[in-house]
């Protein structure tokens, strides 16, 4: 083997000084010689066939070719330790400082530290203002829970080892930055499920009286569930044996097999956009049957429309899907993807929290949010007043759909269901039955809010 790379590296080293490019040729010499055995040949054949037209030593530190053929070839005839020991001897002649991007994260935690402002506003919310939590609140509460630790390792798994080259990590870092980060895919694909099954559940609350809406939503969150447990599964055993995720550049033998993992990224980021998707449009065919002005419609699918920031971040992770499985320097490629996948599940658990934070900002600033985020027609009603005004225009509100086609959706009507039921709804019994009402749910507030300087219809 010695003889034969030496044999190749005298010929290169004649062609080049026949060509009168004779500068580096020691350098050179002395590099092969000092590199693993099994990556001597990956250099001298590489050199071979991608320097003839310029001195060693500026193909090896400039040329992309080479860099690319040369990791390629190392990867397949080295272990990885030997691999990673061949490209620092190789950043040492080229004189290449080691990179570090780890700082360059930091400014994202501010997108983190609003999410959690967010989640505390809506649990401050509900404990001390509206006084009532409803099962969209508890489903986020634990999102919130399980957000912190996926947070919480995977900004230790960066730290540790990501955003570098990867073979000036460590072993050891390496290895426990790996496993995090394989313990981090299930929770990121957990929280994504959560945060769409609480939207919806949002849904199914302020909307509970349209049988056939609910139905659609009940069907929507079976489906998000399944899913969800089939891409934790596929997370959890995307290598076998599991070990090989985070032990895969320890240069042992391991029999295993892998799925391919880019093909799994760009199907998991597809299909999130595709329920993302759905969850977005969902109450829109409901709201446009309204009887209503073109504005309040709006205003109303506006506040439905909770999964649009989700969806935004979503579309912008996808770029950085490319590498993902396909790539010889991980620690340095996935950073990128990290740090979006974080700022993914931050949005997602900040955006049920949107219309909380909006009663929040209207009890506790009244005169800066009040016009902004009035709740009465000329906003001067405080939020307490307006609580004790709100299920009489809920009522409104829900007799105010159009009564839908052969093909529509099939909504159920109270106010006409009681009607043809004999019930009497003249204005002299309305204020005796509007006493006898439960106290207003927050969804209902919120829907109240976008009524904001019309006219309301008659009961």
């Amino acid at each position: 083997m010695k003889l034969g790379v030496l044999s190749i590296l005298v010929a290169f080293v004649a062609a080049i000084a026949a060509g009168g490019i004779v500068s580096d040729v020691i350098d050179v010499d002395a590099t092969v010689a000092s590199l693993p055995e099994c990556a001597q040949p990956c250099l001298v054949s590489t050199l071979v066939n991608q320097c003839q037209s310029q001195d060693a030593k500026t193909c090896i530190c400039t040329s992309s070719a080479f860099q690319k053929n040369w990791t390629v070839c190392i990867k397949t005839e080295c272990r990885a330790p030997a691999a990673f020991a061949s490209l620092r001897q190789v950043d040492g002649i080229c004189q290449r400082p080691r990179r570090d991007r780890r700082n360059d994260a930091w400014p994202y935690i501010s997108i983190h530290i609003l999410c959690i402002l967010c989640v505390v506003i809506r649990i401050y919310t509900k404990a001390f203002i509206v006084k009532k939590f409803s099962p969209e609140d508890w489903l986020s509460l634990a999102s919130f829970a399980i957000y912190i630790v996926y947070f919480g390792i995977g900004h230790h798994a960066l730290m540790s080892a990501f955003g570098q080259d990867i073979w000036w990590v460590g072993p050891e870092d390496l290895s426990h930055a790996l496993k995090l980060f394989w313990v981090d895919c299930p929770i990121y694909s957990l929280l994504l499920g959560m945060t769409k099954v609480t939207i919806i559940l949002f849904y199914i609350r302020l909307c509970h009286v349209y049988t056939r809406f609910c139905q659609i939503c009940w069907l929507c969150i079976l489906l998000i569930v399944l899913y969800t447990l089939i891409l934790i599964f596929l997370n959890i055993f995307q290598c076998t044996p599991i070990r090989w995720n985070w032990d895969r550049f320890g240069g042992e033998d391991v029999d295993f097999w892998c799925l391919d993992l880019n093909k799994l990224t760009w199907s998991i980021n597809i299909t999130n956009i595709i329920f993302d998707v759905v969850v977005l449009v969902l109450p829109i065919p409901l709201v446009w049957r309204t009887r209503s002005t073109l504005r309040r419609k709006i205003a109303i699918v506006f506040m439905f429309s909770l999964g649009i920031v989700v969806l935004v971040a979503s579309c912008l992770k996808m770029r950085y899907n490319i590498l993902y499985g396909q790539s010889h320097n991980i620690t340095w490629d996935y950073m990128d993807l990290m740090v979006w996948a974080g700022i993914e599940t931050s949005v997602s658990i900040a955006a049920p929290c949107l219309p909380t934070v909006r009663l929040f900002l209207h009890k506790v600033f009244p005169k800066s949010f009040g016009r902004m985020f009035a709740f009465a027609s000329h906003g001067e009603k405080t939020l307490d007043e307006e609580i004790k005004a709100e299920e009489e225009e809920v009522a409104q509100w829900a007799a105010d759909i159009e009564k839908p086609g052969d093909s529509g959706i099939a909504i159920a009507r109270p106010r006409r269901a009681a009607v043809q039921m004999g019930q009497n709804f003249d204005l002299a019994n309305w204020d005796e039955r509007r006493k006898r009402k439960k106290p207003m749910t927050e969804a209902s507030r919120i829907l109240r809010s976008v009524d904001a300087d019309e006219t309301p219809l008659a009961p």
